[in-house]
């Protein structure tokens, strides 16, 4: 920020500061610090967009008025969070609500997936036995004459 004295008058010219961390740097001050100032003691922050989550601006000569009225530890004893509205709660609640049904859906996932795989091996093992049976009974020497009456026509071949 430059001071310039003309006929007099002092002017002082406006930097502006357009980020947090630009912010950060002129005030020498933490990015977190500086976001719970606006919160909790209005710090002089601009959103262009006019939403609650855009991006920032300041100007310089707002920031500094800001501080030199800005209360002290002796002026506040403490700076207490904002209280939890009824809003917040609610939201708060709804979180906790989706948490518990991700959850439980991610346990109903997790066994349905587990007697599957269970299902698959016992599908393994039985296609397994018939395949040995098969096997077994295809190999096995035919006893006894063949002809006419035998018990070897009955088997199956």
């Amino acid at each position: 920020m430059q001071t310039i004295l003309l006929a007099g008058h002092t002017i002082t010219t406006r930097q502006v500061l357009h980020s947090w961390k630009d912010i950060a740097n002129y005030t020498g001050r933490g990015i977190r610090t500086l976001q719970r100032y606006e919160v909790q003691l209005n710090f002089p922050i601009h959103r262009p967009a006019g939403k609650k989550r855009s991006s920032v601006l300041a100007f310089s000569d707002e920031v500094d008025a800001w501080f030199s009225k800005a209360p002290t530890a002796s002026t506040v004893p403490d700076i207490v969070p904002p209280a939890v509205t009824a809003k917040r709660l609610l939201k708060s609640t709804e979180w906790s609500a989706v948490a518990a049904n991700a959850k439980r859906s991610r346990e109903c996932a997790q066994t349905t997936y587990d007697m599957c795989m269970l299902q698959a091996q016992r599908v393994r093992e039985m296609t397994e036995k018939i395949r040995a049976a098969r096997s077994r009974m295809h190999s096995r020497p035919i006893i006894g004459p063949i002809g006419a009456g035998s018990a070897a026509n009955d088997m199956p071949g």
